[in-house]
């Protein structure tokens, strides 16, 4: 009887094993996990991004106007916000005197008449900056409004407007 536990316990730690390793072999490969223990949806307001946790790894699937990309991250990794270590991505700033003097001179001449909330930041070529803020036009409204700044200490420039619903 003892010989058929000790035999059991070893197919079960076996099996424990090869999904382990079956589940690091996805993660590998960029694939999604092969048991997901939970998913999770975080929403923002420019979209959401959808979290599946698998045994050693999570899939965040970004689907944000900033973000569309698919990210794999090991359990054990450092990342907190994971939104904010995209390579490529916006990242959540300060609004600072730094930052609202390049949104102050960019909305020099501007037929709009907005004040800044907040702002994100994103290296390019350059530094876009994208700022969500409330503006008059006659009512108040809400709108996010992403300007340049070249490397070369040029003016900034507004590349975008779009109003937020």
């Amino acid at each position: 009887m003892k010989r058929m536990i000790k035999i059991q316990i070893v197919i079960l730690l076996g099996c424990v094993v090869a999904l382990l390793a079956l589940d690091r072999y996805r993660f590998i490969k960029k694939e999604m996990p092969f048991i997901v223990l939970s998913e999770a949806i975080y929403d923002y307001e420019d979209g959401f991004v959808r979290e599946y946790r698998g045994l050693t790894y999570k899939v965040l699937n970004y689907k944000r106007d900033s973000i569309d990309d698919i990210q794999y991250v090991a359990l054990n990794s450092d990342i907190v916000e994971p939104q904010n270590n995209i390579v490529g991505g916006f990242i959540e700033n300060q609004l600072d005197e730094e930052t609202l003097k390049i949104f102050e001179k960019a909305m020099e001449g501007s037929e709009y008449s907005c004040t800044a909330i907040s702002v994100e930041t994103q290296v390019v070529a350059g530094i876009n900056y994208r700022y969500t803020v409330e503006c008059q036009l006659p009512e108040v409204t809400k709108a996010r409004i992403t300007i340049f700044k070249p490397l070369n200490d040029g003016a900034p420039i507004i590349k975008e407007y779009e109003k937020i619903k």
